[in-house]
């Protein structure tokens, strides 16, 4: 079980520790409209991984299950880039600054299984799915910047 030490308290339950964390150095918000942003992306990352980390635990991508795969990638993307267009601000969130919901968003999700050498997609699906954001203009703004 993951646990954060933070001022001594031991913090269990990865979500309540990531927010902790994230009040405690700055990355959250005291905003009800910015922390139901945050929120509302943390929440829908973690479905979006449920879906597109599904492969990786049943043994790899196959013909059955890539294109599905790669429908679960658009979906997300979709949703992202389109808040991204509605705020028109830098992060996610819709805030000037970076918070948790980018660190969710990138680190646990594009960066890990896109970005990353070690990642264990190979590179025709990394392929694929390079040109589903390059098919999201803000995103991949988001992603490069």
């Amino acid at each position: 079980m993951p646990v954060i030490t933070l001022d001594g308290m031991p913090l269990y339950q990865s979500k309540a520790a990531a927010r902790a964390v994230a009040i405690k150095f700055g990355y959250y918000a005291v905003d009800a409209d910015t922390i139901w942003a945050i929120d509302s992306i943390l929440d829908f990352n973690q479905e979006c991984n449920d879906k597109t980390k599904a492969p990786a635990l049943s043994g790899g991508l196959n013909e059955e299950n890539r294109q599905s795969w790669l429908d679960g990638w658009k979906a997300r993307g979709d949703l992202l880039d389109a808040r991204l267009a509605s705020h028109g601000k830098k992060f996610i969130a819709g805030t000037d600054t970076i918070t948790l919901a980018d660190f969710s968003v990138a680190g646990c999700g594009y960066f890990a299984d896109l970005y990353n050498d070690q990642s264990m997609w190979p590179a025709d699906v990394k392929a694929d799915l390079q040109k589903i954001i390059d098919g999201q203009p803000n995103l991949k703004r988001y992603l490069e910047e």
